[in-house]
């Protein structure tokens, strides 16, 4: 019996069913595994794909899933290999649990290889979903789409792709949870058009993008990268960013006690630091940004662009085109005073190569001043601006 099975998967392979790297997987497993082919699916209210008992087993099916009409599908305890598209429709919900899904067309390269529409759910708990359709991703994304007032639950969980550019994405008022799960292997997550998306102790390898009118929340995270724009909402918080990140068109950032590690740039959008790093922080386009208790290498100030660091190390600063840079000490009873960062006392001069203006500086408070700024020709006292700041 085992022979005929381990014949059964090396004749799947030769006809290039079977492929990628979860091919090797199930034919080195294919002599301890029952192995099933499922030639049609017929649903009920509830479908249960697996065992309710632990067991290596390999379900295997060819054509597309349809759950409709509030049914249930659940995948449970098996590793469950999808030959076609996957559709959630119409308040049904497919559940994941402790199972590895693979989707994939050996056929047909398709964009959406499992759709979540019109108030239906998803969860993932304990499992691993991999994204392995389509043949072009460089021409067509795969995707896993999250629509039209649906949910999706990650937890415990990984998906992943052996392509690039793969991506789970929530539009039209759709929300996305993710705990302690990750994204590996060039695979996105999009929170877009109304949509709510909340991440916690998790890991996002690749792109984690937000757009038009949505809200993210990240805690205690590890991620690639972050990308927001078109009035979007997004709090970020104990976290560590890797890649170049921004924010754009009106969108709104908080950033707690986190570090980043490369470029974030604010354009035309604006943006709150508390108690973090910066690598380096471009503020573009009518932009602003406050940082308290930060320390930022390089700070740039773009095109009609506002920068106030309050208590925080600028580091090299820079302004250009009518932007301007604040420096300021929180201060009893008075609250937050700023100065032009060019008349701090405390200032050396950095690089004025590029013909704008340009210092490194340090804001902490220091106990004594001279009365005249060492860059200034105007009194101290003339340049102070006071501002009440909460």
């Amino acid at each position: 019996m085992r022979k005929a099975v381990f014949v059964l998967v090396l004749f799947l392979i030769s006809i290039n069913i079977l492929a990628l790297e979860f091919d090797t997987r199930l034919a080195k497993s294919a002599q301890s595994s029952i192995i099933r082919l499922i030639s049609d699916i017929q649903l009920g209210q509830v479908a249960l794909f697996g065992q309710e008992s632990p067991q290596s087993q390999v379900l295997i099916h060819e054509g597309d899933i349809v759950v409709n009409g509030s049914q249930k599908l659940t995948i449970k305890n098996c590793e469950f290999v999808q030959y076609g598209k996957i559709m959630i429709a119409d308040n049904s919900t497919l559940e994941i649990e402790n199972a590895t899904l693979y989707i994939k067309n050996p056929q047909n390269y398709f964009r959406y290889g499992l759709i979540v529409t019109n108030q239906s759910s998803l969860l993932l708990a304990n499992a691993t979903l991999i994204l392995a359709h389509g043949k072009k991703p460089k021409e067509l994304e795969q995707t896993v789409l999250i629509e039209r007032n649906s949910t999706a639950s990650i937890l415990d969980s990984r998906i992943t792709s052996p392509f690039k550019n793969a991506w789970v994405v929530s539009r039209y008022n759709s929300k996305i949870s993710v705990q302690n799960s990750s994204f590996d292997n060039s695979t996105g997550l999009g929170i877009f058009d109304g949509s709510t998306g909340y991440i916690q102790d998790s890991t996002l390898t690749y792109q984690l993008n937000t757009a038009r009118n949505s809200k993210l929340i990240v805690e205690d995270s590890y991620v690639n990268s972050v990308h927001g724009g078109e009035a979007c909402d997004i709090q970020i918080k104990n976290c560590v960013i890797y890649s170049y990140s921004r924010i754009y068109w009106e969108s709104t950032l908080l950033v707690y006690n986190s570090s980043i590690l490369s470029i974030f740039e604010v354009y035309g959008a604006t943006a709150k630091f508390n108690n973090s790093s910066i690598e380096e922080l471009v503020v573009n386009d009518y932009g602003s940004a406050r940082l308290v208790r930060c320390s930022v290498s390089k700070t740039r100030g773009l095109n009609n662009s506002t920068v106030w660091l309050i208590n925080s190390d600028g580091g090299a600063i820079s302004t250009i085109n009518e932007s301007e840079v604040f420096v300021g000490y929180d201060l009893p009873l008075f609250g937050v005073v700023l100065f032009p960062y060019t008349w701090i006392p405390i200032l050396s001069p950095y690089d004025n190569s590029d013909n704008y203006n340009s210092y490194h500086c340090n804001t902490h408070f220091k106990k004594t001043f001279p009365s005249t700024p060492k860059y200034s020709s105007f009194p101290l006292m003339l340049s102070i601006k006071i501002e009440l700041y909460d």
